[in-house]
């Protein structure tokens, strides 16, 4: 008796293996969602699949009644895996228990009619060698039971075909097409299945096999371009899209393989496929990031309104599931609103809180800086500190509020002019400190005078009352020695100061050696 072409059945167990292989794959990867339901969907179409190359090869009625009861295993159960993968894969969801083991009790108890069908042949009416064909190939007459089976089977391909292509509508992207190619895999059996039993194709010829084959180009398009099983499923692709955060996927060649719509935002063009433009904000730091696989970055870009903002990147290594890198993820932060936060913090310690200018810490590590890059560079370093006369007057004629803001005043009086190199700051309750780098004493005296002269030029207006506001200075400056210290220079700019006080207030002294101690003497020598 003939059999089927050698080519023909080395075709369909081709079909079989790559079932095999698609079933052994998503075993791999069955911690991913989705991933277990496939694995045993393509098993069941492998089981199926092969049972039909082994019905090719059959000689008798008898033999194939028992192939096809074995292709029964596959053919029953393949609908239920669909939808159970479709269910996990595009919306994260499983039957609940009573509707998952309904999913397999019908199949099972169709399985068991056909298998016992000598006895009622209500699955089959009748079954034959068909002869239209070139070789024996499996006929018959369907019962209420096999139509059943067949209603069965489409309702659960329509079913989950209808959530796939659901899916593949409302994400967009990468996202959109794989779900699109998934869909047109699966609708190359479902059309020629409906054929089959419609007897569209010449009796005794199945090609549901066949189309297995042809959907496997584009299941295996879909698992290799588009990462089938191992892209972010549909529920978590919604919330990540909806995210403030940027969130980009790179592979292991820096082309960008996902971007959601915070990310494109931030960035500007972000083309999947393609590198970053390097004229995009943040490329240079996202280039150091790819390369070195993980770790965190700032940069700054401008918003759609022209705002600047201030972004972080966190890098980490994306790993396949045998570890092996595969590429790296980015989330981009914007972080504006926490970098002006820890600025005002950092502020708050740093500056004094009722004049706003340095406080007298700060000062000090500030001033403690640049003595030691004068020292090293031979530079010239100044310091004034300077004292408002009759402060105490001031708090005991017109109250603290009015003396907090004679010190606002001042403050601010006292600042104009300086340079950005300049530090200035609230050294005591009444008492301001000034230090001014590659700045001679003659420089140090003109920028004293003109501050106090800047100070008394107009009275501090409060509630009515003019209060006039005057201050006394001190001045050194000098080439630090190796001897010298910050604190050296501010003790000797406060003896000067002193003595400016001792000759009446209201003037600028600069020190010299031993001025001091003439004044305490009674000796006053001209400081």
């Amino acid at each position: 008796m003939k059999t089927a072409p050698v080519a023909f059945v080395i075709l369909v167990v081709v079909s079989a293996l790559i079932c095999v292989w698609y079933s052994a794959y998503a075993q791999q990867r069955r911690r991913i969602r989705g991933a277990s339901e496939f694995s045993f969907f393509a098993i069941t179409a492998a089981i199926y699949t092969l049972g039909y190359a082994f019905e090719l090869q059959a000689h008798s009625i008898e033999a194939m009644r028992v192939i096809v009861a074995f292709e029964g295993l596959g053919m029953g159960f393949l609908p239920t895996f669909w939808l159970l993968f479709s269910l996990k894969f595009a919306l994260d969801r499983e039957p609940g228990p009573r509707f998952r083991a309904f999913l397999f009790i019908v199949p099972a108890l169709l399985i068991l009619a056909m298998w016992t069908n000598q006895f009622h042949h209500l699955y089959y009416r009748e079954t034959f060698l068909a002869p239209e064909v070139a070789w024996p190939a499996w006929g018959k007459v369907a019962g209420p039971l096999f139509l059943a089976w067949n209603a069965w089977s489409q309702a659960l391909l329509v079913g989950g075909l209808a959530v796939i292509l659901r899916r593949g509508f409302r994400v967009k992207g990468r996202a959109r097409l794989q779900s699109l190619l998934i869909a047109a895999a699966i609708t190359i059996p479902w059309l020629s299945d409906l054929a089959y039993i419609m007897d569209l194709v010449p009796a005794g010829l199945d090609p549901v096999p066949f189309a297995i084959s042809l959907a496997g180009a584009f299941l295996g398009f879909s698992l290799f371009r588009f990462g089938l099983l191992e892209l972010v499923p549909a529920a978590r692709e919604s919330a990540i899209e909806g995210l403030r955060d940027g969130f980009l996927v790179f592979d292991r060649e820096g082309n960008v393989a996902d971007a959601n719509a915070a990310g494109r935002a931030y960035l500007g063009k972000v083309s999947v496929g393609e590198p970053l433009s390097p004229d995009l904000p943040g490329a240079a730091e996202i280039g150091d990031l790819l390369r070195e696989g993980r770790g965190i970055r700032s940069f700054s870009a401008l918003s759609a309104l022209g705002e600047e903002l201030r972004l972080e990147v966190h890098a980490d290594p994306v790993s396949d599931a045998r570890g092996r890198r595969t590429g790296v993820s980015l989330a981009i932060r914007d972080v504006t609103e926490t970098a002006a936060l820890l600025k005002r913090l950092s502020d708050l310690a740093s500056l004094d809180p009722l004049t706003e200018v340095l406080n007298r810490r700060r000062f000090h590590e500030l001033a403690q800086r640049e003595f030691g890059l004068a020292l090293r560079s031979s530079r010239v370093l100044a310091v004034i500190i300077l004292d408002l006369d009759h402060f105490k007057t001031v708090n005991d004629l017109h109250g603290h509020s009015a003396g907090d803001e004679v010190l606002r005043t001042a403050a601010r009086r006292l600042s104009v002019g300086l340079r950005v190199s300049d530090l200035f700051a609230r050294y005591g309750g009444e008492e301001f400190a000034v230090l001014l780098p590659d700045t001679p004493v003659e420089g140090a005296l003109h920028v004293a005078e003109r501050m106090r002269l800047e100070l008394t030029g107009e009275a501090v207006r409060f509630e009515g009352r003019d209060i006039i506001v005057t201050a006394s200075f001190g001045v050194f400056a000098g080439t630090p020695r190796s001897a010298d210290s910050i604190e050296t220079y501010l003790a000797r700019a406060d003896e000067a100061l002193y003595v400016a006080k001792a000759e009446g207030r209201n003037a600028v002294r600069a020190w010299k050696e031993g001025a001091l101690e003439a004044l305490r003497d009674g000796h006053v020598t001209g400081c």
